[in-house]
């Protein structure tokens, strides 16, 4: 379970930055 929440938290993380990452770049 726990691990289950950490591997959740990591993708989030991961799509979190992309975005910002995007932004900066003027994608979105």
């Amino acid at each position: 379970m726990l691990l289950t929440i950490k591997k959740v938290k990591e993708l989030y993380d991961i799509s979190r930055i992309t975005l910002i990452n995007w932004e900066k770049e003027g994608l979105i």
